[in-house]
């Protein structure tokens, strides 16, 4: 009995050493990892080995890749495609195992890899910030937190981003702004993506006590590649609107236009930057035009944990109250986390 529980034990060790170690890379030209791929995007792949907790290498340094999972392996023309990774002896070169045939495709045509996960949670991807500021002077407190989420399936894409900044300073009424959007697209050829889109928004500056907004939006990425990422998107919106100063809500349709820009580096110095312009005129509320503007830089401190610098600046035409302001801008930093 001791003998075959000893066998047991034994076969189960070495099944699980096989199936965490069903993946490798090499690097460099000379390194190599034995482990579990992650996922690759913006420039990075990610990797995690029995002797470390996740890691990354930038992809232009990769010269081969293998792995056993089922993976979404998406091309710079926005072609996906779908297999397992085998070995191949062409250094830059990757050998997609697809149900009939062997693909073979170049390194750096590829712009993401995401493994296509059984398990529910894990095909959740996303980061953590939070942020305070004070001045002694005049008391003035400024506390920020934001969330991203992403999950993704083999036809859609759902994205969660929610942000809060609460700020408090002696002399002035207290002011707060806050923020959901969740957009579910739906993955279509040549780049190009469809889907759902909802939103909450508040601002106390603007006279907003609650906006909820719903519609449906269309988007392509018009430039895709390992350091850079460009989209543009359009689309339709019905929002209903609760103000500070009214307890009635007021309905609207809006069309979309907005942009997205990101660029990331990775030598020395290291630079994340994310930029976006988002553009609402109104159809139902003619001549009204709302508008918002980003960008964030983020700097790697040491692993996950990242350094940020925020701008957001709102804008509204016609915003409800008499003392509503037509600009809302707020400068934040913090720290971020990937989980």
């Amino acid at each position: 009995m001791k003998t075959l529980w000893s066998s047991f034990l034994l076969a189960a060790l070495i099944l699980s050493v096989d199936e965490a170690s069903a993946d490798d890379v090499t690097f460099d030209g000379r390194n190599f990892l034995d482990g579990e791929l992650k996922h690759m995007e913006r420039g990075r792949l990610y990797f995690k080995t029995p002797a470390t907790d996740t890691i990354y290498v930038e992809w232009d340094k990769v010269i081969s890749v293998t792995s056993q999972q089922t993976l979404e392996v998406e091309l710079q023309n926005g072609r996906l495609l779908y297999g397992s990774l085998e070995h191949t002896e062409i250094e830059g070169q990757a050998a997609l195992r697809r149900a009939a045939d062997v693909m073979t495709i170049g390194l750096l045509d590829i712009v993401r890899i995401t493994p296509i996960e059984d398990d529910f949670l894990s095909r959740f991807d996303g980061s953590l910030n939070a942020g305070f500021n004070a001045t002694k002077a005049n008391s003035y407190r400024q506390l920020n937190f934001g969330l991203d989420l992403e999950y993704v399936t083999r036809q859609y894409e759902t994205s969660l981003s929610a942000s809060s900044i609460s700020t408090n300073s002696e002399g002035s009424d207290s002011s707060s702004q806050s923020q959901l959007a969740i957009q579910n697209y739906r993955k279509l050829a040549n780049r190009w993506r469809t889907g759902a889109l909802f939103g909450l928004d508040r601002n106390e500056d603007q006279g907003i006590d609650l906006r909820t907004s719903l519609g449906w939006g269309v988007g392509r990425w018009l430039v895709q590649n390992n350091s850079q990422r460009l989209v543009v998107q359009g689309g339709l919106l019905v929002t209903r609107e609760n103000t500070t100063d009214s307890d009635d809500n007021a309905y609207n349709i809006e069309s979309l236009a907005g942009i997205e820009y990101e660029l990331f580096r990775f030598d020395d110095p290291e630079l994340d930057l994310t930029t976006g312009l988002r553009v609402l005129p109104g159809l139902s509320d003619w001549g009204r035009v709302r508008g918002s503007f980003n960008i964030t830089l983020s700097w790697e401190i040491i692993g996950d944990l990242n350094w940020q610098l925020s701008f957001v600046d709102t804008y509204d035409s016609a915003p409800p109250g008499e003392d509503s302001s037509k600009n809302d801008y707020s400068v934040v930093t913090g720290v971020s986390w990937d989980l």
